[in-house]
């Protein structure tokens, strides 16, 4: 199950440029720019401070409405060396410094271009996140939350100084988020909503047990002991964050002013007039939180509705931190104002709500993440392969397979499934997890292609696949089978049949001459379920021969797994025994004890699940040689149910029912007891 190598992924295993900001009490800011390109650019701008702090004064404020302030800004900050990093489209991540987090970023835009496309905003069109470089972060000694945590909610708190009035907005905003969360999968046992409490009610809460969300709305106090304003003359600030024992995912706090950064001395930092970075939000930080978002001063009531529920919704529908957030951005800034810029979100880029407790600490990772960085057909066939080796090895779930197969064939089929090779990797990654009608479609896709880049191998998968699926459908058909039901199964089975013999034809080797095998096999199960013994017997003939030659090549090659073929053979001997013992005479003591030798060296050099449940079947079929209808076989069926506890992907488990039922079955049919009726219910139920 190797692979040939990982698949193409962007430069730094990220698909967004790094900025690294550093503002120094000079007035210059130095930018590191980390782009997709395999070099860093280091740039420096010299600024007039006192200038830059009173446009931010200005610029940070729910009054303004001066988009040019924002243009002003950003040529005044940024170097022009660097603008054409900054102008497009590209995701963008900001490392800052806690100086150069007291800028506004959110609101610098580039300077107009009558050519551009796309007029929205910097940060909209780049989904700009903010990532805060901290030097003395305390994280020993607690624990990440967990998707089995909980979800605070502090919505309004109560508070009693005539400073500060009603905010019914709020109030709405923490029940819609609660509602929404609530109806979710996380589900509403696990969201606690507080609305209007006083402080105690909430410091217990945040306290009392770990949380992996916390979202709080309400009356902001920006200082250095300030926070969240609660009754009487407490806040939930950073000394009461900093208390928590377990570090949340996510937290958001919507409260006028708490973006506020203050420096040792508990005065304002370099432009923070209007209160920017991150008190409350760089205690989070601080602590290892991995995303927060914090208003940077006051938000109008349904604009900041509006970016609260689309910021979840988005999370909750799969989406990364940074899509939600551009998602959410987007949101209100169709609403108008300046609400959209006045958050400051801070976290990985990639970090996903994880709203399932079933695989609590499994990623959730959008297929169009995990495959953007596939860019050329080889990429793709190498995506392909990739996920049938995780099917066929690692036993990943079908339906999972299936979903990226197809959002592969979605989004690459059509520009280059016309290709051999791309249409032979889509049948293959098909056909491993199980899904036999694409699979036979896209291999004679591949055998059409004009550009003769697949592998005769197509021939063989084709083949067997055509062989498996005439038997299966017809095995698998509910209610009374026509004629037509018969004629239909014969003529997938013959084509695939066909196929594998001209193949033999031209070079014969013995994983071909057991794959012709097999096709008859399947053939010879047409013909017992249409009532025609004698052609039965005829196809079961022609198995045999078929493996015969199997065994006979790779005896001649000293394969290791000889085994195989002649495993077989004696499958179809004992069928054909019990069926008519008076004409077919049962294998051999040698050829048993030949097939034994084989499996032991087998399991002994590399061992593997055919190896091991080959020799329980080979003892079975010993048992039942000596003895057509045993009534002891709980050694047997211990054996299989310890095979299941150490191997019990069900794939493998199919091929052994499978086979075992093609020995014993028809002999069964309508006996409702016995201890060879319970040994193949006992198998068959390790294969659901």
């Amino acid at each position: 199950g190797g692979l040939r190598r990982p698949l193409d992924a962007g430069y730094r295993g990220a698909d967004y440029d790094f900025i690294r900001v550093e503002s120094r009490s000079t007035g210059v800011v130095e930018f590191a720019l980390d782009s997709r390109r395999a070099r860093s650019d280091l740039r420096e701008q010299s600024t007039q401070v006192a200038l830059v702090q009173e446009l931010v004064k200005t610029a940070a404020s729910d009054t303004n409405s001066d988009d040019q302030l924002g243009r002003t800004l950003f040529q005044l900050l940024v170097p022009p060396s660097i603008e054409p990093y900054l102008g497009g489209t590209t995701r963008l991540l900001l490392e800052l410094d806690l100086n150069s987090a007291a800028i506004p970023w959110e609101l610098l835009d580039t300077p107009v271009n009558g050519k551009a496309v796309d007029t929205r905003p910097w940060s909209l069109r780049s989904r700009m996140l903010r990532k805060m470089r901290l030097k003395d972060a305390e994280v020993a000694g607690r624990s990440d939350a967990i998707a089995d945590d909980a979800v605070l909610i502090v919505g309004e708190p109560h508070v009693d100084r005539p400073e500060y009035g009603p905010l019914d907005a709020a109030l709405r905003e923490a029940r819609a988020v609660a509602d929404l969360l609530g109806r979710s999968d996380i589900g509403p046992h696990r969201v606690r909503a507080l609305y209007q409490e006083r402080a105690r009610p909430i410091i217990n809460a945040l306290l009392e047990r770990p949380w992996r969300i916390l979202h709080a709305t309400g009356h902001g106090e920006a200082s250095a002991k300030g926070g969240v304003v609660l009754s009487g003359k407490a806040f939930l600030g950073p000394s009461e964050i900093a208390a928590m024992r377990t570090v949340p995912e996510l937290v958001f706090v919507n409260c006028c002013h708490l973006a506020h950064v203050a420096g040792p001395d508990g005065r304002p930092r370099d432009f923070q007039a209007a209160g920017f970075a991150a008190g409350v939000a760089e205690q989070l930080v601080r602590i290892g939180v991995r995303c927060v978002v914090a208003a940077g001063w006051a938000v109008e009531d349904e604009p900041a509705k509006a970016f609260a529920l689309r910021f979840y919704e988005r999370l909750l529908a799969g989406d990364s931190f940074a899509s939600a957030v551009g998602e959410a951005r987007e949101a209100a800034w169709r609403m108008g104002g300046n609400t959209w810029a006045a958050y400051q979100c801070y976290g990985d880029p990639e970090w996903r709500l994880r709203a399932r407790t079933a695989d609590a600490q499994g990623p959730v990772v959008s297929l169009q993440d995990v495959y953007a960085g596939i860019a050329s057909p080889l990429g793709l066939a190498l995506a392909l392969e990739t996920l049938a080796v995780g099917s066929e090895w690692e036993h990943r779930p079908a339906a999972g397979q299936l979903s990226r197969i197809g959002y592969l064939e979605g989004q690459h089929g059509k520009a280059w499934g016309g290709m051999g090779a791309v249409a032979e990797a889509f049948g293959v990654a098909y056909a491993a997890a199980g899904a036999f009608d694409p699979a036979i479609a896209w291999f004679r896709k591949a055998l059409q292609s004009s550009d003769s880049s697949a592998s005769i191998k197509v021939n063989e998968h084709l083949g067997n696949l055509l062989a498996r699926q005439g038997y299966e459908r017809l095995n698998s058909k509910k209610g009374t089978r026509t004629e037509a039901d018969f004629t239909a199964a014969r003529d997938t089975v013959q084509e695939g049949w066909r196929l594998l013999k001209a193949l033999v034809g031209l070079q014969a080797t013995s994983e071909r001459w057991s794959l012709v095998g097999s096709a008859c096999k399947r053939r010879a199960r047409v013909e017992h379920l249409a009532g025609r013994p004698a052609d039965e017997a005829a196809w079961l003939a022609t198995m045999d021969e078929a493996y015969a030659e199997a065994e006979k090549l790779a005896r001649q090659h000293n394969s290791i797994e000889w085994f195989y073929p002649a495993l077989n053979r004696l499958a179809g001997q004992v069928r054909l025994h019990r069926l008519d013992p008076t004409k077919v005479a049962a294998p051999t003591a040698a050829q048993i004890a030949a097939v034994r030798e084989s499996l032991q060296a087998k399991s002994e050099a590399d061992p593997n699940f055919w190896s091991a449940a080959g020799l329980i079947e080979l003892d079975t079929y010993e048992a039942l040689i000596a003895d057509p209808d045993p009534a002891n076989l709980d050694d047997l069926r211990s054996r299989y149910e310890d095979l299941h506890r150490r191997a019990p992907a069900p794939k493998g488990w199919r091929t052994s029912a499978d086979q075992l039922d093609f020995v014993v079955g028809p002999s069964l049919k309508g006996r409702k007891g016995g201890a060879l009726v319970e040994l193949l219910k006992v198998v068959k139920g390790f294969a659901a």
